[in-house]
C-alpha cells in the first residue's frame, strides 16, 4: 500500500510541475502576442500620423496657392 502512496504522490507532483511548466510557457506566449501586437498598433499609429502630416502640408501648400490665384486675380480685375 505504501509504494502505491508513493507512486501516486510522485505522479501527482510530476503532473502539477507539468501543468506549471505548460503554465509559464502559455503565459510568456501571451506576453509575446501583446509585444507584438504593441509593436504593431504603434506602427500603425505612426504611420497614420505621417499620413496626417502630410495631408495637413498638402491642405496648406494649397490655401497658400488659392491664396496666391485670388490675389493675382485681383490684380487683372483691378485693371
Amino acid at each position: 500500500m505504501a509504494l502505491k502512496a508513493k507512486r501516486l504522490i510522485v505522479s501527482v507532483v510530476a503532473l502539477s510541475l507539468l501543468i506549471n511548466i505548460l503554465s509559464v510557457v502559455y503565459i510568456a506566449q501571451i506576453k509575446n502576442n501583446q509585444e507584438a501586437l504593441n509593436k504593431s498598433y504603434q506602427n500603425k499609429i505612426s504611420e497614420l500620423e505621417d499620413d496626417a502630416e502630410f495631408y495637413r502640408n498638402q491642405y496648406h501648400k494649397y490655401y497658400e496657392l488659392s491664396e496666391e490665384l485670388q490675389n493675382q486675380m485681383g490684380v487683372y480685375y483691378d485693371y
